[in-house]
């Protein structure tokens, strides 16, 4: 039974929880393992100057909404700026279909992206990326960015969220959560300018 619950998760790459937890806080283990996420699903990312490295598995609470599991941020050294890393590969083989219909799942994965709990799609429409800007800039097939409402402040600091999401069909969803502050509200798109060409999917 137990199995079935993980799978459900990380199917949907998200999922409702009453308590934040960490997974194992040993950075250099948790570096290890995000690098072979990355090579699984071939990813180029070289981490930009300015920013902490943190490596440090866990999955981020938002009120009831727990995001997919990250095991890289980026703290910037000067601004009050938290960026979480959100990686999903898509499997879209023939067994995990079969699996998924034993569940009485029928979900497109190449749609996750759509489909993040807590969005609030009126308020917060997703702004789009040209097709020509999602491949030149970051070898995927589509990509942009939407706010995401927090019902309370993340880590008792960062009281506002904007996300990029960048999609690889049939292969990986990246997710990077901007958490901030009103206070640098105005230097937020520096850093997502910056991260941005710090990260693409390779051919």
């Amino acid at each position: 039974m137990n199995r079935v619950i993980i799978f459900f998760f990380l199917v949907f790459g998200f999922f409702h929880a009453n308590a934040q937890f960490v997974e194992d806080d040993d950075g250099p283990i948790t570096k290890k393992k995000f690098l072979a996420q990355l090579d699984r699903i071939k990813v180029a990312y070289m981490p930009p100057k300015g920013y902490e490295l943190i490596y440090d598995s866990h999955n981020a609470r938002l009120g009831s909404i727990i995001l997919t599991g990250s095991r890289h941020q980026l703290k910037a050294l000067k601004d009050s700026v938290l960026i979480y890393f959100a990686l999903f590969q898509i499997d879209t083989t023939k067994a995990l279909s079969e699996r998924l219909k034993k569940f009485g799942m029928f979900n497109d994965l190449n749609q996750n992206y759509l489909k993040v709990a807590g969005r609030d799609t009126v308020n917060n429409p997703i702004v789009y990326d040209s097709r020509d800007v999602s491949r030149n800039k970051y070898g995927a097939d589509r990509s942009g960015t939407y706010d995401l409402t927090l019902p309370g402040p993340y880590k008792d600091q960062y009281w506002l969220c904007k996300t990029l999401f960048i999609h690889k069909e049939s292969r990986a969803d990246i997710w990077l959560y901007f958490f901030y502050n009103p206070g640098s509200a105005r230097k937020l798109n520096k850093h997502i300018v910056r991260i941005s060409k710090t990260i693409k999917f390779l051919d």
